[in-house]
């Protein structure tokens, strides 16, 4: 596991939360990801309080057929266009460019403000 450390070297500040937005579904929209990106997307993840194990996170390696009102998507192949979707630099392009660590951050904490919103809401 990457430490808080290790995260602040990438540029991610951790937002370290004991409660999980269990009530909010993310879908993860990532065709093709490596396995050094897999594991730092797990750690992006992570650092807005959720986790690829929790029920309510969903990697979709295909087309997006549909999604409901309490879901939001995360896309890493750029913008959907859709309602509740955020896209995110690739975290292959991360770690082979790191000038863009600030980027994904920003995108990731719109992301999880919106889901505050949205979870405050109902």
């Amino acid at each position: 596991m990457i430490s808080k450390s290790a995260l602040k070297i990438f540029g991610f500040d951790v937002v370290w939360k004991d409660r999980s937005l269990a009530g909010t579904k993310l879908l993860v929209i990532c065709p093709t990801i490596s396995k050094d990106g897999n594991l730092l997307m797990e750690k992006m993840l992570f650092s807005i309080g959720f986790h690829l194990k929790d029920d309510n996170v969903l990697i979709i390696r295909s087309e997006l057929k549909n999604y409901r009102k309490n879901e939001f998507l995360l896309s890493f192949i750029g913008d959907l266009n859709f309602k509740n979707s955020f896209s995110c630099v690739h975290p292959d392009e991360i770690l082979n460019n790191l000038n863009l660590k600030r980027d994904a951050w920003t995108q990731l904490c719109e992301l999880k403000a919106a889901i505050e919103k949205f979870e405050n809401q109902n």
